[in-house]
């Protein structure tokens, strides 16, 4: 979901599937948007 500045928000449930609770990183791969956990930043 997008909000009123056009930032992708994403649902708590998927974050914490996701093991994320601070800082992300985010691709586009022409076709899709990839979000990787904190454990794969380098």
């Amino acid at each position: 979901m997008l909000d009123r500045a056009g930032r992708l928000q994403i649902p708590k449930a998927y974050l914490q599937a996701l093991g994320i609770e601070g800082k992300a990183s985010m691709e586009f791969d022409g076709e899709k948007i990839i979000i990787r956990t904190p454990k794969s930043l380098t």
